[in-house]
């Protein structure tokens, strides 16, 4: 009998560092297994807050009915993960640092997460795979949960890369003739664009008419916010248009499906970000062979 397998996401359709993994785990899996990649948004929308709580129920009800047709669970990142627990089914917790970590969450619900749902979690997977070594509180290190800790290297697709860094599909062939700076990854407040924009701002003043341009490669809910930044530091910008804009400073890109092409034309990167799983974007600037500046922590120190 062919082994069925979910890979349970929040949403597949965020570009983001757990769904990358996400597709490349499942261009393995599939190769020897029945692989189905499962969108929990698809039954269970927690941004929906006009939903009545015996509707939130019953979305959740058909979602656990769902995953009792597969052999193993393999859920990535916190909430996918407790809604697929206690299913008689095998399960893997693939730990990708959930945005509980990130700044700007409320206190009440990281105390939560950490010392009642994360617990349940580790208490009742099967397995833990994290993503990094850090993503794994400490007290668990010293338990007999630590038992169920499979460390392994972070599932990227070296053929993607490989493929994308040689592509010559580039919408934007001369803005890749100038110098410049490169951020890729999603424009949230952790991720701390705004405040490079800040230091990016110092840096023109010091460089003058020497400075290299920045290139932000990415969307997200603060990507206004950057828009504003740059007007009250009186920073020339441009949104997606290289062509009519040529004396700009900053390129917002928006989403990129091939970053890589882009990347690897940069002189430097930078990843100012507060907090970290492991990131896929220093990851790309590692293939890529680029200069990194980045924040000390725990996510981005673990990699170097």
């Amino acid at each position: 009998m062919n082994k069925k397998i979910c890979l349970l996401t929040y949403n597949i359709n965020i570009i983001g560092g757990a769904n990358r993994r996400v597709l490349s785990l499942y261009k393995v899996l599939s190769k020897i297994y029945n692989v189905d990649i499962v969108s929990m948004r698809s039954y269970i929308d927690t941004s929906e807050k006009n939903l009545s709580l015996i509707s939130k129920i019953s979305r959740c009800q058909r979602l656990r009915k769902k995953l009792k047709n597969y052999n193993l669970i393999i859920a990535f990142s916190l909430l996918p993960s407790l809604l697929s627990l206690l299913n008689d089914t095998a399960h893997i917790f693939v730990s990708t640092g959930s945005s509980y970590y990130a700044k700007g969450t409320k206190f009440i619900s990281r105390i939560i997460w950490t010392f009642i749902l994360q617990p349940t979690i580790y208490c009742f997977t099967d397995a833990i795979v994290p993503a990094s070594p850090h993503l794994v509180p400490d007290i668990f290190k010293l338990l007999p949960i630590r038992k169920k800790i499979y460390y392994i290297n972070g599932l990227i697709d070296i053929d993607r890369l490989t493929t994308d860094y040689f592509s010559n599909k580039l919408n934007q062939r001369e803005l890749l003739k100038l110098p410049f700076i490169c951020f890729s990854s999603a424009i949230t407040e952790h991720k701390g664009i705004l405040d490079f924009i800040d230091v990016y701002a110092k840096y023109l003043k010091e460089a003058g008419t020497s400075a290299l341009n920045l290139l932000v490669i990415g969307s997200g809910p603060d990507l206004a916010k950057c828009y504003k930044k740059c007007e009250s530091l009186n920073i020339t910008y441009s949104i997606k248009d290289f062509r009519n804009h040529k004396d700009c400073k900053v390129y917002f890109l928006g989403k990129n499906l091939n970053p890589i092409a882009i990347l690897s034309k940069a002189y430097l990167f930078v990843m100012p970000t507060y907090y970290e799983g492991l990131s896929n974007q220093i990851l790309e600037a590692l293939f890529c062979n680029i200069p990194i500046y980045a924040t000390n922590c725990k996510g981005n120190v673990e990699l170097f």
